[in-house]
C-alpha cells in the first residue's frame, strides 16, 4: 500500500447489503471500497456506519490517510444485512423419464453455499454450487410421471421456484410384432 494508506480485502460470499463500521479515534481519512468514486466516505476522528451493496467477490477497502495526520488508527466491521432472494431461470434437462437417474443444471442468480434444491417435495442431496448463479444435483430414478416445481432454498430461507421446470414421463417400450398376410386359398 501507499505511504500513509492501508488496505484490507474481504471477500464477499454472497451478493446482498452490506452494512460497514468504520472506528476512526485518531486521524483523518477517506474510505474507499473497490475501485468506484462514489463509495467514497471521508471523516475525521469518527464511528460512522453505512450500507452499500455488493455483489459476490473480493473487494479491496482502502484508507487513503490524509497528510495532515502522521498516524490514523482505524477498525472497520463489514456484516450481511441482507441477502438478496435466489432467482431460478431455467432447467436443464426440462424432460427426463423415470426408468434412470439424471444430473440437473439449475440455472438463475444468488445463489448461496449451502443453498438446497427440491422438486416438489423431493429434496436433491447432494446439491453443488458451481457459482452463485449455477447447481447441480442428480434426479433420482423412480420418480411419478408428471410437472414438477424446482426450488432453491437459501440457508437465509428466501427462496425461488420456477413452477413446471421438469417433466417426469414414464419410459415406453415398443413391441413390434410380426405382421403376417394371409392369402386366399
Amino acid at each position: 500500500s501507499a505511504a500513509g494508506n492501508s488496505e484490507i480485502e474481504i471477500q464477499v460470499p454472497v451478493t446482498g447489503t452490506y452494512h460497514v463500521v468504520l472506528d476512526m479515534p485518531v486521524g483523518f481519512a477517506t474510505m474507499q471500497i473497490g475501485t468506484a468514486p462514489s463509495n467514497l466516505r471521508s471523516t475525521q476522528q469518527a464511528h460512522i456506519e453505512f450500507d452499500v451493496p455488493l455483489g459476490e467477490g473480493d473487494y479491496l477497502f482502502r484508507l487513503l490517510q490524509s497528510t495532515a495526520y502522521l498516524t490514523t488508527t482505524w477498525t472497520a466491521t463489514v456484516s450481511l444485512k441482507s441477502a438478496l432472494a435466489p432467482q431460478v431461470y431455467a432447467v436443464d434437462p426440462t424432460v427426463v423419464t423415470n426408468e434412470k437417474a439424471y444430473t440437473l443444471a439449475v440455472d438463475g442468480a444468488n445463489f448461496q453455499p449451502g443453498a438446497v434444491l427440491t422438486i416438489d417435495s423431493v429434496m436433491l442431496d447432494p446439491v453443488t454450487r458451481l457459482d452463485s448463479g449455477h447447481l447441480q444435483a442428480t434426479i433420482p430414478a423412480g420418480l411419478s410421471p408428471g410437472l414438477y416445481d424446482v426450488t432453491v432454498t437459501n440457508p437465509d430461507a428466501q427462496w425461488a421456484t420456477l413452477a413446471g421446470a421438469l417433466e417426469v414421463r414414464p419410459v415406453t417400450y415398443w413391441i413390434y410384432l410380426p405382421f403376417v398376410v394371409q392369402t386366399a386359398p
